[in-house]
């Protein structure tokens, strides 16, 4: 199993216990892709654009997981 995780902005003080990386980290899941929070890729995404087009953080992000992927894919 891989998790590509993301930043997410909590509405509330608790969201998770453990942070996703440490759980992951915990049980040995390899995490291939980090993605940052960015307004600019929130709005986009809201308008059904996608966020590979308005972020270069995004971009380089999903080359990186996509590359990683093809390769554990052989």
């Amino acid at each position: 199993m891989t998790v590509a995780l993301r930043r997410v902005l909590p509405k509330f003080k608790y969201v998770f216990v453990v942070p996703a990386e440490e759980l992951c980290r915990r049980r040995n899941i390899p995490v291939v892709a980090r993605f940052p929070f960015s307004r600019a890729v929130a709005e986009a995404y809201a308008s059904g654009i996608p966020p590979y087009l308005v972020d270069e953080a995004w971009r380089s992000a999903m080359d990186a997981l996509w590359a990683e992927l093809k390769e554990r894919s052989r």
